[in-house]
């Protein structure tokens, strides 16, 4: 398959395949269903809510993953899943950034399911917090950003790939 198309393939799915599998993450963790508004191609910078975890997507394209959200979401969310009160702040945002990478590794798993010579596996989260913080994104092929809107508050999802590296070689 000529890189092209296989990109083409890529960008025909990749934001049904993050959208499902954040449902899926959410009916399974909080049996709770979010809806998705404000769906957009655009890639644009924006302001945090005062968390954003960012997660590499490496393989035959590159790419990255942010979820961005208010601490109150982070906190809400984080009480539900450890069915306590977290120990700190450290354990509240340590248990987002596992969920993400539960979500992005769904997510890459199915692309791959779809066509192994996608190759895509999940970068460890970085994550970002505190006031007065601007996401600019990087230069993205394609890119779709979300509004999350769930029982915890919202959440702003953006995902975007790159065309890869024509050398690059699966060891699938």
């Amino acid at each position: 398959m000529a890189n092209e198309e296989l990109f083409q393939e890529l960008e025909s799915y990749y934001s049904k395949v993050f959208k499902e599998s954040l449902l899926d993450i959410f009916n399974k963790l909080t049996k709770t269903i979010p809806e998705f508004t404000n769906e957009s191609t655009n890639n644009i910078a924006q302001s945090s809510r005062g968390v954003s975890i960012v997660l590499g997507i490496i393989g035959k394209y590159s790419g990255r993953l942010i979820l961005d959200m208010s601490y109150e979401t982070v906190s809400k969310l984080s009480n539900i899943l450890l069915k306590r009160e977290p120990k700190d702040n450290e354990e509240m945002l340590n248990v987002m950034g596992e969920i993400a990478n539960m979500y992005a590794g769904n997510a890459s798993s199915m692309i791959n399911k779809k066509n192994k010579l996608f190759g895509l596996r999940v970068a460890p989260p970085t994550i970002f917090h505190g006031e007065s913080i601007n996401i600019s994104k990087g230069e993205l092929e394609t890119s779709f950003s979300a509004i999350v809107n769930s029982a915890f508050g919202e959440i702003t999802m953006s995902i975007g790939f790159n065309r890869g590296d024509e050398e690059w070689i699966s060891n699938i």
